[in-house]
């Protein structure tokens, strides 16, 4: 019985090493990679719609103001792009 698992033992060193199914791994690969594009693609889309409700269609704009190191007061308005430009999925 000994002799059995020896000679098992024996094989298993002198076999020379499994390569990986390259076929198999790249079908998982493609597989993962359009679920990863599916939920970058929603992920995107729901975030368009959620900026859309809180803030509308815009164009937005931000004012800054304070006294950067100066001594004088200073104000300057910055307007957005919209969503739409950029994003790929309107």
């Amino acid at each position: 019985m000994l002799d059995k698992y020896i000679g098992y033992a024996f094989n298993m060193i002198n076999e020379p090493p499994r390569k990986p199914k390259l076929p198999s791994m790249r079908k998982r690969d493609t597989i993962l990679s359009k679920e990863v594009n599916a939920l970058v693609d929603k992920i995107q889309r729901d975030s368009h719609r959620d900026v859309y409700e809180r803030f509308g269609p815009g164009p937005h704009r931000v004012q800054f103001s304070g006294t950067p190191g100066f001594s004088k007061y200073h104000t300057f308005v910055v307007e957005l792009a919209l969503a739409s430009l950029c994003s790929s999925i309107p």
